[in-house]
């Protein structure tokens, strides 16, 4: 039985560890013996208070090079195994031979209740021989074809039939290609040696190539609620709390009845947990493009349903209430339960809502880098799909950096919302990410929402106050709420509530 594990956090400053130990069910020996494995930089739960927090994981515990997944549990509670900031001195000092000793690659291990088996990966690590290749316009189009005019399928023969020139072209095997864009980008994901790919560029045909990345979602600041444990329900039962409205919600205007509404919000994220109570979601529009563990749109990691809960939580007796409060949320997952994904699969599901979704509907991406690069092929997609008169919102990121050099929050065409965080004192949200791109500052720091297994968590992070300029797009778009304080230069102060 591999011991159990936890990723512990102390802030300020941020000091991450995972630390493990044979027998959990005795706290003083896991104060007295910890084993340090890794540092990480992902999945995790950090408390604002100079003191450990505790989080279970999944899926994130690597032991001597072999993958120990544990199961998910909410049984560390918020008061469990907390440690004074003291005694961290001596932790950074355990020899990593104890680790390797307690925890060997021999050890057997548990059935896993995860099917998530994405690898562990840093925020913009490039993905190995995954490259993104965009055709020219003419390369595509028949002689006198408007490309525009289209249909999506249409588009997508087109692209496979020049993507089949391509590898004929550069004698590629046909099996190099892996996935066809038709709307979001015109292009294919294909998979090829560097210089394979250095040989693309040079082609006339082919208007850029890049590599693909991996993108992992942020820390969540989770704020010490009561509620972050899952709470029951989902078709599961039990007692659910009596609603309130967060504090966001309040700031922006309030709730707007969204249930008959035509527009529908499309989640681009960890996926939605379909049966929450508190959430109206279609599944059937779904669509998963993680392509590791089970092909399900519902979400593993919390943040997809943390934010959908803030853009269309029912108006009901339950729970929480959302902006655009019973709106359809539409799952599109593009993050594992770990929290991680590759770019390529956000441009898939921009290429399906491109091809799906209607004028006047939402989106939300709360995802990007951590630090700073850009990638063109996302840039595009989210431009391409905003073309069609869909309301796209960003989250700025969550660097305290200009979001200038970060993609797709540098976006800034009509239609596109970068969205850059605040606090319930209406001043800036140091964390958050800054710049030009900035369109609106929305409630980003201690904000409650819907939670895995029917329950309901408080998070901070731009990836919060997104979700709100969503709800506000979605019932009729943004008016001028007033000044936000502390702004860095060169960003606007403006806050956006709706009309």
């Amino acid at each position: 039985m591999p011991p159990a594990c936890w990723l512990l956090v102390r802030s300020p400053p941020v000091e991450v560890l995972v630390v493990c130990h044979p027998a959990p069910q005795r706290r003083t020996g896991l104060a007295s013996n910890p084993i340090i494995l890794r540092d990480i930089d992902r999945g995790l739960v950090v408390r604002p208070q100079a003191l450990f927090s505790c989080f279970y994981p999944r899926n994130i515990v690597r032991c001597a090079g072999a993958l120990t997944k544990e199961p998910f549990s909410h049984q560390c509670s918020e008061s469990s195994y907390m440690f004074k900031p003291h005694q961290l001195k001596w932790m950074g000092a355990v020899v990593l031979a104890l680790a390797v000793s307690s925890c060997s690659v021999d050890a057997p291990t548990e059935a896993s209740t995860s099917d998530d088996t994405t690898p562990i990966v840093r925020n913009g690590d490039l993905v190995p021989g995954q490259y993104i290749v965009a055709f020219n316009d003419y390369a595509v189009a028949r002689k006198g074809e408007d490309l525009q005019a289209l249909t999506h399928s249409a588009r997508l023969e087109l692209v496979k039939e020049a993507a089949t020139g391509l590898t004929q072209k550069h004698a590629l095997s046909a099996g190099a290609v892996k996935t066809v864009w038709g709307t979001a980008v015109q292009g294919v994901l294909m998979q090829l040696t560097d210089d394979q790919a250095a040989k693309l560029r040079q082609d006339p045909t082919v208007r850029y190539v890049e590599q693909d990345r991996w993108v992992t979602l942020p820390p969540f600041t989770v704020m010490g609620d009561a509620d972050a444990q899952a709470r029951p329900g989902g078709g599961g039962g039990g007692t659910q709390p009596a609603q309130e409205t967060p504090w966001g919600i309040t700031k922006v205007g309030g709730a707007v009845d969204a249930t008959s509404s035509t527009v529908k919000a499309w989640i681009v994220d960890s996926g939605i947990d379909t049966d929450h109570p508190d959430l109206n979601v279609n599944k059937g529009l779904g669509r998963n493009y993680v392509t590791s563990g089970k092909s399900t749109v519902e979400d593993g990691n919390g943040h997809g349903t943390h934010v959908a809960g803030t853009v269309g939580a029912k108006n009901n007796s339950i729970g929480v209430v959302g902006v655009a409060a019973g709106i359809t949320v539409i799952p599109m997952r593009v993050l594992s339960s770990s929290g991680s994904g590759q770019f390529s699969w956000s441009i898939s599901a921009f290429d399906h809502i491109a091809a799906n979704a209607a004028s006047g509907d939402v989106v939300n991406y709360s995802v990007g880098p951590s630090s700073r690069y850009t990638l063109q092929s996302l840039d595009n997609a989210v431009t391409n799909v905003a073309s069609k008169g869909i309301k796209v919102c960003l989250a700025a990121g969550n660097a305290a950096d200009d979001c200038t050099y970060f993609s797709p929050a540098r976006v800034n065409v009509a239609n596109v919302y970068t969205i850059a965080a605040m606090n319930s004192s209406t001043a800036w949200a140091s964390f958050s990410n800054y710049g030009g791109p900035v369109d609106y500052i929305e409630p980003g720091v201690g904000v409650k929402s819907t939670w895995l297994s029917g329950g309901y968590n408080t998070i901070s992070g731009t990836s919060m106050a997104s979700p709100h300029g969503c709800g506000i797009a979605a019932v009729g778009g943004f008016a001028d709420g007033g000044t936000v304080s502390g702004v860095p230069a060169g960003t606007t102060t403006t806050w956006g509530k709706h009309n």
